[in-house]
């Protein structure tokens, strides 16, 4: 069985619309897609040498509405909204 994948989107203000994909592993929380997602979109920013805006990243908070049972049973079918409501 191949193991599902999820979409992360940013819906926030400064990084809207940013997206990046995910393999969903048993053992995984909402806490870790959240800090998977906010991580990749960390690194592109340094590998673009965007240091303001990976700043504004690092003072942001970010979550998800759903619960784990939600994005489980949508993985692979859905995005999973990845959002701030900082600033």
């Amino acid at each position: 069985m191949a193991t599902p994948s999820l979409t992360l989107k940013f819906s926030c203000n400064l990084f809207s619309g940013y997206s990046t994909v995910m393999q969903l592993q048993p053992a995984h929380t909402v806490d870790d897609i959240v800090k998977f997602a906010v991580f990749r979109l960390k690194e592109q920013l340094t590998q673009l040498k965007l240091e303001l805006l990976v700043e504004q990243l690092k003072k942001r908070s970010y979550h998800i509405h759903s619960d784990l049972a939600t994005i489980r049973s949508q993985s692979g079918e859905s995005v999973v909204y990845i959002c701030s409501h900082d600033g």
